[in-house]
Parts: structure tokens; sequence; C-alpha cells
């Protein structure tokens, strides 16, 4: 339902939505609402995957590779799953 609610939306009021999730998702820490958040990140990438890639996955995997040490020693290219597994 709330995939609709994105895709419903006009476009330049869809780009704002998605830009204030992201501001919202990457800028607060609230682990008591993490399946909720992944609902609305679901949602605003099903409805405009351009948008939320470029707001909500580039900056998420930017914090990730940021936090993690040693994760760009790994080779994401490879065909083994070992090397990820280890992180």
């Amino acid at each position: 339902m709330v995939e609709l609610l994105f895709a419903r939306l006009p476009h330049t009021m869809r780009v704002r939505a998605i830009s204030r999730l992201a501001r919202f998702v990457t800028t607060n820490t609230l682990p008591s609402v993490t399946q909720e958040a992944a609902i609305l990140c679901n949602a605003a990438g099903w409805a405009d995957p351009a948008t939320a890639a470029a707001q909500l996955l580039a900056p998420l995997l930017e914090q990730l590779e940021a936090e993690l040490p040693g994760l760009e020693r790994l080779s994401l290219n490879s065909n083994s799953s070992a090397e990820v597994s280890k992180v």
C-alpha cells in the first residue's frame, strides 16, 4: 500500500518525499523502527528506483563503508561469497 502512495505522487513531490525519507534514515538512529523504515525505503525504491538509488542507496552505502573497517579490501566483484560472509 505504501508503494502506491509513493507511486501516485506527482514526480516533484515524490522526489521531495524520497529526499526527506533519505535525510531521516541517514541522520537518525532509531532501532525500534527499523522495520518501518525498511518498508518506507522499499516503497520509495519501488516507486522511483533512480531517485531512490541516488538519494537513499548511495548515501547509505557510503555510511556503511565509512563505519565498517576493512570493507575496502573486499572484492565484491568476485564470484566467491566466502569473502563477503567474513565481514
